[in-house]
């Protein structure tokens, strides 16, 4: 079995560790609402630092320079500090509309050792590229297979994950119309398929994108449902366990949502990293654990290590420990981080 990394194709038993859903580089800046006066300008425009990420924290998506990591030597610090804790792999779901750079991935793979497997697809319709209005499923369908066979532009670098799909609350025709050509997609390549959950206002909006891919024949087992940890109620995890997919807890570390998005917002009480232990706990009891996929989600400048967040080393360093004091066993863990998120990405074929 093998996955698709930015360097080539490898042995699918060499990735060791997987990291199922980050950002290395990313653009988040069409997520930015900007200040309704001039007077708000200055500070929602201004360089992220120490001194600003306080207010960064209490409306993350009011702040424009905390959306956007382009830096490669803080992407490289990440990957490094992994590398320095034993062999892993990192899926990067930076797709078009938010920040993929074929080239910068595999730049920093070469340097750092640390495989990475590049997404392909369209995220929320604000951010489609400007051809999907104009075409069918089929033609989204013919775009991804060339991504992940013959490779992105003439950059030759392969995506080997379809995704993160975005999908709205609830999702656009546009949307689903992209969802269709992804699933079109995954049953010609055999690469997975993650589909990007929407939180607010119902959150269980993102149930009938998953029913509709596999309606459309998507094997379950390759179908990955991101961010079913944002928010601390249990029920749409376990509702998308149900019906076979892979469930993503990937937003372990990500505490900068004091309050809101953005200014002036209500919005949900966003997960702590206690509340996903309590989800996960309600997963496992379930017999859901050989569905589970646990990540960072790393993508806006305050979760990285160079800006004082958590980065990529938290679930190893900090979520292990906390999930074997509460009980979970060694297998547990080892099908959580290695075996489910191998499976997801492995697919037929030899070196």
């Amino acid at each position: 079995m093998i996955v698709t990394t930015v360097l080539g194709d490898v042995d699918s038993a060499d990735l060791g560790v997987v990291l199922p859903h980050e950002h290395l580089v990313a653009n988040a800046v069409g997520q930015w609402v900007p200040p309704a006066d001039e007077a708000g300008l200055a500070s929602a425009t201004a360089p992220f630092s120490m001194r600003t990420r306080g207010a960064v924290q209490v409306a993350p998506f009011s702040y424009r320079d905390a959306l956007q990591q382009l830096d490669l030597q803080v992407a490289l610090t990440e990957l490094r500090e992994l590398a320095a804790l034993g062999r892993f792999t990192v899926a990067e779901l930076s797709i078009p509309g938010i920040g993929r750079d074929p080239v910068a991935l595999r730049t920093l793979s070469q340097m750092t050792g640390v495989n990475v497997v590049m997404g392909c697809g369209e995220y929320v319709e604000h951010a489609h590229s400007a051809y999907v209005r104009h075409v069918g499923p089929e033609v989204v369908r013919d775009v991804l297979v060339e991504e992940i066979t013959v490779g992105v532009g003439s950059t030759g670098v392969r995506a080997g994950i379809i995704g993160e799909i975005g999908t709205s609350n609830t999702p656009t025709p546009a949307e689903l119309k992209v969802l269709h050509g992804a699933a079109l997609a995954q049953m010609e390549t055999g690469v997975a398929l993650n589909i990007h959950r929407s939180i607010f206002p119902d959150p269980l909006a993102t149930l009938p994108a998953i029913d509709h891919v596999l309606e459309l024949g998507v094997d379950p087992a390759k179908v990955v449902v991101s961010h079913v940890d944002e928010r601390p109620e249990p029920e749409f995890a376990l509702q998308a366990a149900a019906r076979g997919v892979r469930v993503e807890l990937d937003t372990f570390g990500m505490e900068q949502w004091a309050v809101s998005a953005r200014r002036g917002e209500e919005y949900p009480r966003r997960a702590l990293d206690q509340d996903r232990y309590v989800m996960l706990a309600r997963l496992l009891d379930a017999g859901f654990v050989d569905q589970v996929l646990l990540s960072h989600d790393l993508c806006m400048k305050p979760q990285f290590l160079e800006h004082g967040g958590w980065g990529m080393t938290h679930l190893t360093l900090n979520v292990e420990p906390r999930l074997r004091a509460l009980g979970v066993s060694e297998d547990e863990i080892a099908a959580m981080r290695v075996v489910n998120p191998r499976r997801m990405l492995e697919r037929p074929g030899t070196l």
